[in-house]
C-alpha cells in the first residue's frame, strides 16, 4: 500500500507490476539457476598446500607449544612436535 501511495497509483498496478516483474525475473534466470546453485553449494576449498603453509605460520608465530593445536600437524609434517626429531 505505501508503494501505491508514493508513486500516487492504485494498489492493484502496483501487485500486478510485481508480478510481471517477478515472471520476468524467472524466465531470465531459470537457465542460469542450476549452475549458480552448485557453485553456491561447492565447497570453498583452498589450493594445495595452502593450509600446511597457514599452519606452519601460525607455529611459527606461536612458538613451538603450539604444534598440539594443529590438527595432525606434526603428522603432516613427520615430526612429533616443532623441533623435534622425525618420526620413523
Amino acid at each position: 500500500m505505501e508503494i501505491a501511495q508514493t508513486l500516487g497509483v492504485n494498489v492493484n498496478t502496483v501487485y500486478s507490476r510485481i508480478r510481471l516483474v517477478r515472471e520476468q525475473f524467472d524466465r531470465t534466470f531459470a537457465a542460469a539457476a542450476p549452475a549458480a546453485l552448485r557453485v553456491a553449494r561447492a565447497p570453498d576449498r583452498p589450493p594445495p598446500g595452502v593450509q600446511a603453509r597457514v599452519w606452519a605460520g601460525l607455529l611459527l608465530a606461536l612458538g613451538s607449544g603450539a604444534a598440539a593445536a594443529a590438527p595432525g600437524a606434526a603428522l603432516a609434517h613427520g615430526t612429533a612436535a616443532a623441533g623435534h626429531h622425525a618420526l620413523a
